[in-house]
């Protein structure tokens, strides 16, 4: 679990630690956007990462790109294939639109445009899931 510093306490780190593994980044000049960006990249550089899953999102806050927008493009540059549920709201399911009225021409992972656009409607979570494990074991 990835966490910045700027949201959380040492005492919620600790907690968090007992039920799972904490990757805590520090905040950055005490800047919100800072520090969420430098944890994105700090999740998507570990070498165990091997897909980025985005669901929900937020949409609309002035003046501030939505963090799904960027956690896109620093997989895209790691190589790490993207797969958008849009069937949850929020920002996936704009970009999972777009992506859809554009053709799916910016190939974002393996999947097939059909499957993609299961991504997109399905609330099959289960089977949603086979796929995108599937997809990955053909790396």
């Amino acid at each position: 679990m990835y966490i910045s510093k700027y949201f959380a306490t040492q005492n919620l780190i600790a907690e968090l630690n007992t039920s799972a593994t904490v990757h805590a980044i520090d905040s950055v000049s005490n800047s919100r956007e800072d520090s969420l960006s430098i944890m994105r990249k700090e999740m998507l550089s570990n070498n165990s990462a091997t897909a980025l899953i985005c669901l929900g999102g937020k949409t609309n806050m002035e003046n501030v790109k939505p963090g799904i927008d960027e956690e896109i493009e620093i997989a895209i540059s790691q190589g790490i294939p993207v797969f958008l549920i849009g069937s949850v709201g929020g920002r996936s399911s704009v970009l999972a639109h777009k992506y859809n009225k554009d053709g799916w021409c910016n190939k974002l992972n393996k999947l097939t445009v059909n499957d993609n656009i299961e991504l997109m409607t399905s609330t099959d979570f289960g089977t949603l899931a086979h796929k995108i494990l599937n997809s990955l074991a053909c790396k």
